[in-house]
């Protein structure tokens, strides 16, 4: 994934924004998509760092009258979920399409749709185009309350997808783990 990006992009969050206010604003920034959909105003975008850093300028310049309107430089190695990791997807397909997929138990809520997947051919096709299309984290989070799921489970540092569980979906129980224990013999 890193040789792909090969240092000349980045990512920023953009707070204040709907995703199609944003996608009207990049027109004028071809180099520069939508990369995440994290919640109803806040959305990542990413791209080439010399357009993302003009992007991100003019979305900092605009004033909305009520709106606090803010961008955030991400710390990233590159610019993920972006037309930009090309390379990356063309050399992830070959190791994809020969994986063994089968039908999973439970629906799979697939982040590139943010809809639940059970049929192997899509869930393998949908994860070799989620290198380069955004993560539709909101659609997600809709999908899973559908389904019944009223917790999340975060694992990892940090507890950014945690609030953004909190902000779209009200309070759900919501655990924080900087690991996944596993019964012996399980992994």
């Amino acid at each position: 994934m890193k040789k792909a990006a090969d240092g000349t992009g980045s990512m920023a969050a953009v707070i204040g924004f709907t995703p199609e206010e944003l996608d009207s604003i990049l027109v004028s920034y071809p180099k520069v998509q939508i990369a995440n959909i994290n919640s109803d105003d806040q959305i990542v975008i990413s791209g080439e760092k010399n357009e993302l850093q003009s992007a991100y300028q003019a979305i900092k310049s605009i004033n909305i009258p009520g709106r606090r309107v803010r961008v955030i430089p991400l710390k990233v190695s590159g610019p993920f979920h972006s037309r930009m990791m090309k390379t990356a997807q063309a050399e992830m397909r070959p190791y994809l399409q020969n994986a063994t997929v089968q039908k999973p138990q439970i629906p799979v809520v697939m982040n590139v749709s943010g809809n639940p997947e059970e049929e192997p051919n899509c869930i393998r096709e949908l994860l070799i185009r989620q290198i380069v299309e955004p993560v539709q984290w909101v659609k997600t989070l809709h999908s899973l309350a559908a389904l019944g799921s009223f917790e999340n489970i975060e694992i990892g540092p940090g507890n950014t997808l945690t609030g953004l569980s909190k902000k779209t979906q009200g309070a759900p129980n919501t655990i924080e783990s900087d690991i996944l224990l596993a019964p012996t013999g399980m992994v």
